[in-house]
Parts: structure tokens; C-alpha cells; sequence
């Protein structure tokens, strides 16, 4: 008998002995569901929960039982965000430890078996009677039958990568029957990953399916978020997104104007662990009525990038953190929403309006929290500056949802303001008298009943004999957003008024958001020129003028057309499929002079594609040029530059008719072609040379590792005995490559060769000669 039916027997369970494989008597055989028709009645009540309200700590059917032998505790729930994609299933904590039996749910058969060193590591899939499948990932070990056949596929197939499709009802499994041990294979920390998936093979909420884990904690609300939707829209007067905390006595208030939408950051907990989970539902009220609900219960596998669209990255105190979206982006087909004709988009009239957003788990706890959202357009003013005989200070005074504001002129004394005039009127056009040829800078500043506000300066100073020049110096920045492109002008010295900015001749309003830095929206348009020059026309206070001009890209991508977006001739391309955008957008490009670690060398500039962050439904190719000539294009790669400078590669695919580095992405960013000319390491080779052994099985191991392109292909990572190479698993977390030997060894010496190859082509070699006695 095997070792697996040796534990089998040990631990009181009956055999199987087609499969060899472990099966304990029924335990609570009273909460089993005990034919078809009832599970369908329990699965057709459980789906019905969400649409109704839930009852906290409520304890839902249990028709499946726990897989392991250890608490029910959870370390990840469905719909939660992994990098590019939903979680499936739920995450079963096993202490930090492997070796956990891990027994069949159900009766069934497996229909598949798959090993890999990386995403789901080894895995078994169970298809059930109703044409259900529970999959069970990042296992240490199968059960010797399963492990047997794995084996036979490995030898023949030479690789530890196999993935073995078998007939439905091949290899029956009892439930109960031990199929595995728990384990830390591919990604992640030891845990147990268990998925549920319908006879569509759609991945299902597990814990709204006949899995129970005791939770009476309600979902903690963090902070909700206002983001504005397009040019025209603002919240606290910017464009990007806003996030005030759900704590607190009082609702906190955000001022929003046009079209917005609301994003919760959400976390659930768990009775028996802290760490936090996804909720199940999350839904959105404003002023009572019911205006957006979203419920994490299915989704396919060909929607899960979709995930991008249901979170939001949002600026917080200290950094960045995820938002759920409670509204419906252009282009999320996820089919798990609740809403209106408006898909949660807010377009509200002025006015404080109650925000009320809930989330709730699995098991019914639900949270509440609430929120102002203040419509209101904050006053402006244009045309701030001297008249043109200098004997007044002129303003225009607007507020599109206010016919009265109250109007402020103050004069700079020093370091301070000092009011020299206030008033309450209505808006329009506005002339405050200043003594001839008086000098000096004034402040206008305007307030609506709300007490949001606009300000603006001017002034002017008399010229001097031998007084050096005050022409201003400007330096532009950009924030691209997919129709419109955010220009800030910031001058090294107070200017005399606002600069005056036009985009393809035209006018374009300017609020100037400090002493000395101005921001300007412009409009993108498609069937425009492709390049549209924006000027910038400065004055100092002494009336010496300085003049910009930047160019903008106005070539537009369209979801539905394929383009072809060229940088520069001969530089660097998009490649954008007829389904790559959701929305229209216009990309922009920059060249940078990219700052790389020692063991990357980069070739020619970087480029700097935005906007930034807006996520395609196809991948977008990005094609960059590398050298004609260059003798080792096989070491180039597209690096794409992360958050903190690090680089990553994105992609290597050569296009040498073209010379050009191929990445396919979903997102832009900062991209260079870099070569890496380092070679792989390998240490803590095991044995250690020399090592004389008495154990005739030793464990053959090396840590691995690379800095540059990174290790992705097993078939780059070789370990041989003898001569003869082994089927080795590598495990990319640890960044170690191991085989247990399963046969004794001959006494004497033995050779073991270590080899590996990174996506750059360097390889390297490490040699142990060890003993066995």
C-alpha cells in the first residue's frame, strides 16, 4: 500500500482502492444535501439572497463541508483584485504550513490534472454530477494514483509542465476520498485555493454555493471617492479623483460639479482572521433612491481583465489605494450590476444631495456609510489685469449657478494682503479705480453663498534705469486625460495677469491655482489637424513678454477602427487593434532620457505614452526601434518603468524586418528598449561540492534568480545528474529549483550540473561533485 493509503488507514478512513486514495465516514451527515432536487432548491434560495436585505451573521447551508482539516478561515473571497484580473474562488488559510490532506467536496471525477511553476502551481479539477467543477490549486503533492498519472505525462513529455484533460467518469472520486495535499505551489504563500465553476465554466461565489465560514463582522467602510467624468466636470475644482473618510460623526461634504462618479474603498473581515476580504455586495443611494448595486457572484474568464473598469486606483493621503467603482464605465460588459439607464453616472442639480453607499458580506452583515456631495460650480473670474489706460483694475465675474457672490480686492503689502474693497453683487463685468500710474499687485477674489471661491492676480511695476529684465521663465507640465489635456504653466516670477493661452487660435480660460501657476484645459477634437499648437503668451510686471508653444497630438484612437499611431517617423508606434479602446481617447508621446540600473543598457530615448492608467479591452502593441545592425537584438527587450523607477520587462518579441521591440500591454506608460548583458545567478547549490552524503535520497536544490529580463521559460532551467537531466520544479516565489531523488543512489561520486537562461538569452552554469557513501 502507498504512503497515501497508509495515512488513509491511519487516520480511520475506508479505502478506494481503485484510486488508492483515502475516504472518512460522512461527518453532520444532517446538514448534507441529500438528492439533486434539494441542492437546486438550497443553490435557487441562495441565489435569491442578494436581491433582498440579509441578515447579519446569518449561517447559509453547508452542502459541501471544508476540504482540510484546519479552521474555516479565509485569506482571500471571491471578486477580489488580483493583478489584471478577479479572484475566482476563495483562499483557505493553512497556518503558514503545507502537507494539509485536502478531500473531495463531492462525488465526481477528476477531469483534469495540471502542474506549472507558476499561477495555479498543481491543481486538480472535479467535475461534479450537475456538471459543476471545484478546482483545487497550489497543491504540494496528489494522491498517488493522480500523482501517477502526472508522472507517466511528465517522463514522456519530458518537462515538469503538463496539463492532462481526462474523460468524465475515467477516474471517479468519492467525497471525502483524500485527492491531495495542501501546498505553496505557483503563486503565493501555503494555502489552499478553491474554486467552484458552473457547467459554463464561469467561476461562481463559492460562499453563496454551499461553503460556509462563520462571519458575523460587517464589511468596514473606508473612505468614498468622487471622480469627475470629463472636461467639463470638476470635484473640489480639479480633475482628478477626491476621497474623504467614511468616519465621523457628521457626513463629510465633497463639492462636485457635472458628471461624477462614486467609488467606495471597502474592506470585509472575517470572525476568526484580520485580514481583510471583498465584500459580496456593494450599492449606491442617492438622496434615498436606489442608484447603482453591484453583486461579486459570477463572471466568464474572458471578462476578467474587465477588472480595471470595476476598481479605481484614487489618490489618498498616503498614497494611492483601490476603489470599487459604484457606477459603469464605457465598455464593462461584467454582467453583475444592478442599475439604471444612467449606470450610476450622477448628473445632478445644484444643491447638497445625501450620499448613502452600503456594502455587505456573504453571510448578510452589511455596513452603511454616508456622504454630502455638494453641486455646485465654484465662481471664476476672467480678464483680471489693468485696463489699457491704467486707471482702473477690470474683471469678469462668472458663476453659472449663482446670480449673487460677494467680491474681494486686496493689495499686496509685503507678505500680506490687505482688503481695500469688498462687496455683494451680481456677477458680470466688474472696474475698481486705481490712482494714475499707480503700481503694485492686487488680488480680486470672488465667493458664492456655498463659499466656494475663484481668485486671481495682477499688477504692474514701474521700469527702472539698469533694473535687469523680469522676463518671466515658464515651465510647462502635462496631465493627459483621454479627450482633453491638462496644461499647468508655472512662472519663476509673479506675472502681470493671467497668460493669455490659445489652442489652434482660439481663446482658452485659464484659473490660476497660485501665485505663480496657471492651469489650462484643452479641448481635443477628432477630424481636427493632427498636431494642434497651443501658445502661451507671458507678462512680466515690468511688461517684458515671454511666449511658448507646445504641440498636442490630435490623432484620435476610436473604439471600433483599428490605428496605427506613429511617435515620430522612425521612432516608436501603437498598435491599436479595433478593439483595444473603450472609449475614444487621444494618446500623447514624449521622449525621455531613461535612468536604468548597471545591468541594463538602454538604446535611444524613452518614450512616455499617456494617458497613463486607462485600461484596453485588446492589448495595444508598442513598437520600438532598436539599432540596424545591432548584433544581439536577442538581448533587447520593451522594459516598462514602475511606480518606484524599477524596471520590468513587458515584452521581447523581435520584429527585425522592422527593427523593432514588440510588448503588448494594457495600459501606457513609460517604456525604453533596454538591453541586459547579466547573466542569471545561482547559489546554495545542494549538495555543496564536495559534500560526502550518507542519505541515498538527497534533495538535488539551487536558488536562482535575475535581476534584468527575468526567468520565464522552465525550459531554461535544467538540472542534470549524471548526465541525465531531471524533471526539477521551480518555485518563482523562493526562487529555487528542486527534485527529490526517488531512487537510491549509487555509492560513489555523482555530478550535479545546474543551468539557467534568462528571456535575454545569458545563461549560466553551476557544477557540484558530491560523494555518496
Amino acid at each position: 500500500m502507498t504512503a497515501g493509503c497508509d495515512l488513509a488507514v491511519a487516520a480511520g478512513s475506508p479505502v478506494n482502492k481503485s484510486l488508492c486514495l483515502a475516504r472518512p465516514e460522512a461527518a453532520d451527515p444532517g446538514i448534507r444535501v441529500r438528492s439533486f432536487a434539494g441542492l437546486l432548491l438550497i443553490v435557487a434560495v441562495l441565489s435569491a439572497l442578494p436581491a433582498r436585505a440579509a441578515v447579519s451573521g446569518a449561517v447559509l447551508p453547508d452542502s459541501f463541508g471544508w476540504p482540510i482539516d484546519h479552521p474555516r478561515v479565509l485569506s482571500s473571497t471571491f471578486g477580489e483584485t488580483r493583478a489584471a484580473a478577479f479572484h475566482a474562488g476563495i483562499d483557505l488559510k493553512t497556518a503558514g504550513r503545507t502537507g494539509f490532506v485536502v478531500r473531495a467536496l463531492a462525488d465526481g471525477s477528476v477531469v483534469r490534472l495540471r502542474t506549472s511553476p507558476w499561477g495555479y502551481g498543481r491543481v486538480v479539477y472535479q467535475q461534479l454530477a450537475d456538471g459543476r467543477t471545484l478546482v483545487y490549486a497550489h497543491l504540494q503533492r496528489f494522491a498517488p494514483a493522480l500523482a501517477a498519472r502526472v508522472d507517466s505525462a511528465q517522463q514522456a513529455r519530458g518537462r515538469y509542465t503538463v496539463d492532462l484533460t481526462l474523460t468524465p467518469g475515467e477516474v471517479p472520486v468519492h467525497q471525502g476520498e483524500v485527492i491531495a495535499w495542501s501546498g505553496d505551489s505557483g503563486t503565493g504563500p501555503p494555502h489552499l485555493h478553491l474554486e467552484l465553476r458552473d457547467p459554463a465554466n464561469q467561476p461562481i461565489n463559492p460562499l453563496l454555493h454551499g461553503f460556509v465560514v462563520p462571519d458575523s463582522v460587517a464589511p468596514v467602510l473606508e473612505r468614498l471617492a468622487a471622480i469627475p467624468l470629463d472636461r467639463a466636470s470638476l470635484v473640489e475644482d480639479r480633475h482628478h479623483p477626491v476621497a474623504v473618510p467614511l468616519a465621523g460623526d457628521r457626513p463629510a461634504r465633497i463639492r462636485a460639479e457635472g458628471r461624477v462618479g462614486i467609488a467606495l474603498q471597502v474592506h470585509d473581515l472575517g470572525s476568526q482572521a484580520p485580514n481583510p476580504l471583498a465584500p459580496h455586495r456593494t450599492a449606491l443611494r442617492v438622496d434615498g433612491e436606489p442608484v447603482f448595486a453591484a453583486a461579486y457572484e459570477r463572471f466568464s474568464y474572458e471578462e476578467t481583465h474587465l477588472v480595471r473598469l470595476d476598481r479605481i486606483r484614487v489618490p489618498v493621503a498616503d498614497g494611492t489605494a483601490e476603489f470599487f467603482a459604484l457606477f459603469r464605465q464605457p465598455g464593462n460588459r461584467l454582467g453583475f450590476y444592478n442599475t439604471g439607464p444612467d449606470q450610476g453616472i450622477l448628473t445632478l442639480g445644484p444643491g447638497i444631495h445625501q450620499v448613502e453607499v452600503e456594502a455587505t458580506d456573504a453571510a448578510g452583515n452589511r455596513s452603511v456609510g454616508k456622504a454630502e456631495l455638494l453641486v455646485d460650480a465654484a465662481p471664476r473670474l476672467e480678464g483680471v489685469r489693468l485696463s489699457d489706460d491704467g486707471t482702473a483694475l477690470v474683471a469678469e465675474v462668472i458663476d453659472p449657478d449663482d446670480t449673487e457672490v460677494e467680491v474681494e480686492v486686496a493689495r499686496l503689502e509685503g507678505e500680506r494682503w490687505e482688503s481695500i474693497g469688498q462687496e455683494r453683487g451680481a456677477t458680470g463685468s466688474r472696474r475698481w479705480p486705481l490712482q494714475p500710474g499707480e503700481t503694485g499687485v492686487w488680488r480680486v477674489r470672488v465667493v458664492d453663498a456655498t463659499g466656494a471661491e475663484g481668485w486671481a492676480t495682477c499688477g504692474r511695476q514701474a521700469s527702472a534705469a539698469g533694473s535687469p529684465s523680469d522676463q518671466p521663465r515658464l515651465t510647462l507640465s502635462r496631465a493627459t486625460y483621454p479627450e482633453f489635456v491638462e496644461v499647468t504653466v508655472s512662472s519663476d516670477r509673479m506675472l502681470a495677469e493671467a497668460p493669455a493661452i490659445t489652442a489652434g487660435g482660439a481663446s482658452l480660460p485659464v484659473r490660476q491655482t497660485g501665485m505663480r501657476e496657471y492651469l489650462v484645459d484643452v479641448p481635443l477634437r477628432v477630424g481636427g489637424a493632427d498636431r494642434l499648437e497651443v501658445r502661451l503668451l507671458a507678462l512680466g510686471l515690468h511688461g517684458t513678454a515671454t511666449e511658448e508653444r507646445i504641440l498636442l497630438d490630435q490623432r484620435p484612437v476610436i473604439p471600433g477602427a483599428a490605428t496605427r499611431w506613429t511617435f515620430a517617423p522612425g521612432a516608436a508606434e501603437l498598435v491599436f487593434s479595433a478593439n483595444s479602446a473603450y472609449a475614444p481617447l487621444f494618446p500623447q508621446g514624449d521622449s525621455f532620457s531613461p535612468s536604468v540600473p548597471s545591468y541594463l543598457e538602454p538604446f535611444g530615448p524613452g518614450y512616455a505614452f499617456s494617458p497613463a492608467g486607462v485600461p484596453f479591452d485588446d492589448r495595444v502593441e508598442v513598437r520600438l526601434p532598436y539599432p540596424t545592425g545591432y548584433e544581439e537584438p536577442g538581448r533587447l527587450g520593451v522594459y516598462l518603468e514602475g511606480e518606484e523607477g524599477q524596471w520590468s520587462m513587458a515584452g521581447n518579441r523581435l520584429d527585425t524586418t522592422a527593427c523593432q521591440v514588440v510588448a503588448r500591454v494594457r495600459t501606457l506608460g513609460r517604456f525604453a528598449v533596454l538591453a541586459d548583458h547579466e547573466p542569471p545567478r545561482i547559489t546554495e547549490v545542494r549538495p555543496e561540492p564536495g559534500a560526502v552524503l550518507k542519505e541515498r535520497r538527497p534533495l538535488l536544490s539551487a536558488a536562482i534568480g535575475d535581476r534584468g529580463s527575468g526567468i520565464g521559460d522552465e525550459e531554461e532551467i535544467v538540472l542534470e545528474l549524471d548526465g541525465r537531466r531531471l524533471i526539477s520544479e521551480y518555485d518563482p516565489d523562493a526562487g529555487i529549483v528542486r527534485y527529490p531523488i526517488r531512487h537510491d543512489l549509487r555509492p560513489g561520486k555523482h555530478v550535479l550540473v545546474v543551468r539557467v537562461g534568462d528571456q535575454a538569452g545569458n545563461r549560466t552554469t553551476a557544477r557540484s561533485e558530491f560523494t555518496v557513501r
